[in-house]
């Protein structure tokens, strides 16, 4: 069936859904920073394949939600409004498709994104994906938010701060052996890497209304009051590569999974792929990750 899109609310979010004939569910895929929906199309392909409607935006500042060049990494609104959006595209196809379970997915920043729509509409969805996720320290995501502001005032909400990119990206790289590119840390596909650096929707350095945005909610998901939120009955899955560095290495996986044991959460997989990078999806072992994730949305 052809690929549907069109545009939402108040900051002119561009949205897309892949249908099937006789479906048997929905995934809504939440991306990541500095990427776009369409990068996930081989994935919605194979959702597809097994019956599985698709649904998902460019967030604002991104993609075709950008109206220009210029506007690349610009966000409109804060946190929450980027939660809102995706809240808005969830009741949306859930009121075009309300007999079928919803399953939300979320990688790097959406991953942030989807716990914090989970801590307030949780019992909106029968399945959370957390994917390429971390636990910020409350100390790191205060410091930013101060740095953040500190910039902004000076420069401006649409300044592209050099510094703030770097403190925030710069280390990726670090354990890798010979370096190839400055993003060899989303995956050990070069094809993959190559691509992402060619992408139009790639290449640029996020404003401070960005970086401000994501410390509100990397400090938002990590305080426990906010995690105890969520549904304690909520199926939800962690997946995340052994050598990525926004799950600082498996390490904030394992402190997030922990807080969930600790707060009383039943139905919380963690699964832990060694040698795999940021991407997951786009690992040289993805088909056995995606089989996974077939595997755990279907008995959920």
């Amino acid at each position: 069936m052809d690929r549907l899109e069109w545009y939402f609310g108040e900051r002119n979010i561009y949205a897309s859904e892949w249908p099937v004939e006789n479906p048997r569910g929905v995934v809504q895929i939440v991306h990541g920073m500095i990427e776009h929906i369409d990068r996930y199309e081989g994935f919605i392909r194979k959702l597809n394949k097994e019956g599985y409607i698709v649904v998902g935006d460019d967030h604002m500042g991104h993609g075709k939600s950008a109206s220009g060049k210029k506007n690349f990494g610009i966000f409109t609104g804060n946190w929450m409004d980027l939660v809102e959006d995706i809240g808005d595209l969830q009741r949306q196809t859930a009121a075009k498709y309300p007999d079928l379970p919803y399953i939300m997915l979320g990688h790097s920043m959406g991953s942030f994104a989807v716990r914090t729509y989970a801590s307030l509409y949780g019992d909106m969805i029968d399945g959370l994906i957390v994917m390429g996720t971390g636990h910020v320290p409350l100390v790191a995501s205060r410091f930013g938010l101060l740095v953040s502001a500190i910039i902004g005032s000076l420069k401006g909400e649409k300044y592209r701060s050099k510094y703030l990119h770097k403190a925030s990206l710069g280390s990726y790289n670090d354990r890798i052996e010979n370096k190839r590119t400055i993003s060899d840390w989303l995956t050990r596909d070069d094809s993959v890497v190559d691509s992402y650096l060619s992408d139009r929707y790639c290449r640029f350095i996020p404003s401070v209304s960005m970086y401000r945005a994501i410390f509100e909610g990397v400090d938002y998901v990590a305080r426990r009051k906010n995690i105890a939120k969520m549904p304690k009955d909520l199926p939800i899955l962690l997946i995340s590569g052994q050598e990525d560095p926004v799950g600082d290495y498996g390490k904030g996986v394992d402190k997030f999974y922990s807080i969930l044991e600790d707060l009383g959460f039943k139905r919380v997989t963690k699964k832990i792929y060694p040698g795999c990078r940021h991407e997951i999806l786009n690992e040289l072992n993805r088909e056995e990750v995606i089989k996974y994730i077939f595997n755990w949305i279907v008995n959920i």
